[in-house]
């Protein structure tokens, strides 16, 4: 549950960084330039931990926008301010999840953008510089309720961000060229289709391997699970790699790409799958498609054991956590 404020007024009186996105937000609310945001709300010094513009203070040391412990631009208040927990209730509201991932990647970016703003203006304001930055955040985060967001690694091993629309594709569910399937995902569709595993691998599973050398669904114009109503037929026990990939359209557009994406999804959901793609590729280099219970059986137990005992999990969390929304997520590891 997320914690009420008790209007204690304290967190206004921290230091609150602010990026160009939160001038914009903050104009756009008081009905005057971004200009005059810089000219009567900025402090002339960069906040030294942030790296950022702040907020100014009163003379009780407060910021400039509370009054009677209210923030009197509440709907338009900094993202930071948005973000912030209140000491008493963090773990509860990191937990249930209440934080969108969406946001943190929206604050992400305006960092970065309002950091190269900073480094070239100062303190002052450019219009041209300043609509052309915020042009360049409004890029790259969602911007329609059913956008859709991932971040993923590029062969350079740096974080890259896909935003598409499934409800605006006129071949949503047709252009992924492979449905990668772990040994994980194959006791998913056996119990959800109510199929033996080694049915599972006759009716449902290529002759070939995956390019990532795991297995892959039969598929004709598209995966053997798709209907004619462009939904999945195995719903929720649809494959993992189905989670986290996103749009092949935008994958092509940006180039070569990691198959395991780490932008969606909890660290411990990323981290099975990780250890299943292992285990998979382990049992195709010995029996390629080829079902074999007893081996499948040793490398699923394998799995399940792994998983339980979470062997592996810090080094993979410590691995992926650039490439997600919220660091604090490494101290849960």
């Amino acid at each position: 549950m997320k914690p009420s404020c008790k209007m204690c007024g304290k967190c206004c009186s921290y230091e609150i960084p602010v990026t160009i996105l939160d001038v914009e937000r903050l104009s756009n609310y008081l009905n005057i330039s971004p200009g005059e945001i810089f000219t009567t709300s900025l402090e002339k010094d960069i906040s030294i931990k942030a790296g950022l513009y702040k907020l100014k203070k009163d003379h009780t040391g407060t910021c400039i926008f509370q009054k009677d412990n209210k923030c009197t631009v509440h709907s338009a208040k900094p993202t930071i301010c948005q973000l912030y927990i209140c000491e008493s209730s963090k773990d509860d509201y990191y937990e249930d999840g209440i934080i969108k991932k969406d946001k943190q990647w929206e604050e992400s970016i305006a960092k970065l953008v309002s950091k190269i703003y900073i480094e070239k203006n100062g303190f002052n304001w450019d219009q041209t510089d300043f609509f052309k930055a915020i042009e360049t955040i409004r890029n790259n985060i969602k911007n329609k309720h059913d956008d859709k967001l991932r971040i993923a690694s590029n062969e350079q091993d740096q974080p890259i961000c896909m935003i598409y629309n499934c409800n605006e594709c006129d071949k949503k569910g047709e252009m992924a060229k492979e449905t990668l399937v772990t040994i994980f995902d194959v006791v998913r569709i056996s119990e959800k289709t109510k199929q033996p595993v080694k049915k599972v691998f006759e009716k449902y599973l290529d002759k070939q391997l995956s390019k990532a050398g795991t297995f892959k669904t039969k598929r004709k114009n598209h995966c053997i699970f798709f209907t004619e109503s462009k939904c999945c037929k195995l719903d929720s026990s649809r494959p993992k790699h189905c989670e986290f990939t996103p749009c092949p359209l935008e994958c092509d557009k940006l180039g070569n790409f990691d198959a395991f994406y780490v932008g969606e999804g909890t660290l411990l959901d990323q981290y099975k799958h990780h250890i299943a793609i292992n285990l998979t590729q382990q049992y195709t280099s010995r029996e390629g498609t080829k079902y074999n219970d007893k081996l499948f059986d040793k490398y699923l137990f394998t799995l399940n054991n792994l998983i339980e005992y979470k062997i592996g999990f810090k080094e993979f969390c410590e691995k992926v956590i650039q490439f997600r929304y919220d660091k604090s997520e490494i101290e849960h590891c």
